[in-house]
């Protein structure tokens, strides 16, 4: 009896220290540098136009210039961790790309912004602090280009689905309650919707096909960012 006791009191303790680590939350910032391509990805569809179609004629919404770079990328995640190998939750992120307006606008502007569940998967090495891990998620993606033309200013907006696959890794700094690392994230762009809207006129890609003149074309999102992350 008195070695029972204390053995049943150990693996009392060991079980409820075990279920205490087993849920742990994380949130982390994620500053970087990204680029979203280098042209509109909704541009002009080069269809038949009825008489009454007034154009847009300038070279970011046609697809001939390519204006825009890589800028900066800012995120924020907070999610559950299971285990301390698992991990699920939200993210969120807005991007602010370089951009070289072509002759014929001016005041050319690009930015986008993010939101949707992702899910990691982490891997102690054993042998070091340092934990490697890999992310996938899907995001509503909104992107909006604001410039001037000759007759006004013009704005264009891309609505899409997103696929944002990572790898990363972290290395604890405070006992694992603040760890920073390195992160790469690429992501296929799918759009949904798209306009253009201007001095006098708004095309968008769910107009009937005798209006339609906004063509929607897939692109690839990536982000280069250093992770700052809490876990508690």
């Amino acid at each position: 009896m008195r070695v029972l006791i204390p053995a049943v009191l150990s693996l009392a303790a060991i079980g409820y220290t075990s279920s205490a680590h087993a849920l742990e939350y994380e949130v982390g910032v994620r500053p970087g540098v990204g680029g979203a391509g280098s042209k509109s990805f909704t541009r002009y569809n080069g269809g038949p136009v009825t008489a009454n179609q007034a154009v847009p004629t300038d070279s970011v919404f046609d697809g001939n210039a390519s204006p825009y770079g890589a800028g900066f990328v800012g995120q924020l995640n907070v999610g559950v961790r299971f285990a301390s190998i698992f991990s699920v939750g939200l993210m969120t992120d807005m991007r602010f790309l370089e951009s070289t307006a072509p002759g014929d606008v001016s005041k050319l502007s690009r930015s986008s912004w993010t939101f949707g569940p992702y899910g990691r998967v982490y891997f102690p090495l054993g042998l070091s602090k340092l934990e490697p891990w890999v992310g996938l998620g899907f995001a509503y993606l909104r992107d909006t280009q604001n410039f001037n033309v000759s007759r006004g200013s013009e704005k264009i907006t891309t609505e899409a689905v997103t696929v944002p696959i990572s790898l990363g890794a972290l290395y604890p700094i405070l006992d694992r309650r603040l760890s920073v690392g390195p992160s790469f994230t690429y992501a296929p762009v799918f759009p949904t919707g798209g306009c253009v809207d201007g001095a006098g006129y708004e095309y968008c890609h769910s107009d009937p096909p005798s209006s339609n003149l906004v063509l929607l074309k897939t692109y690839g999102l990536w982000t280069l960012g250093l992770d700052i992350q809490a876990t508690f």
